[in-house]
């Protein structure tokens, strides 16, 4: 499921061929300012696509994070949980933007 998750994350929307709503925005949020604003959409492009590609994760947390005050990068850090018979797992998975 954490790969089908960052394949998710990572294709642009409009990328897949007869699946052209498959994918995030992300990119436009590539030159954002660092604010609640950019990161209130970032959280919502990933949200509203996992929840629709990938519906067997339920999200615990997303934590978005600028680990360097010399460049413009973002770090995504996605908590969830997954089922697995009558056990729970937890995944975490980070992306750089």
């Amino acid at each position: 499921i954490k790969s089908r998750v960052l394949h998710t994350i990572l294709t642009p929307r409009g990328q897949r061929v007869r699946m052209s709503e498959f994918g995030t925005k992300l990119i436009r949020f590539i030159f954002a300012p660092n604010d609640e604003f950019t990161m209130n959409g970032i959280r919502d492009e990933i949200t509203t696509c996992i929840s629709r590609y990938v519906p067997e994760v339920i999200f615990k947390d997303i934590t978005i994070t600028k680990p360097n005050d010399n460049d413009n990068s973002i770090v995504v850090v996605i908590e969830y949980d997954t089922q697995k018979g009558n056990e729970t797992i937890t995944t975490q998975v980070a992306v750089q933007l």
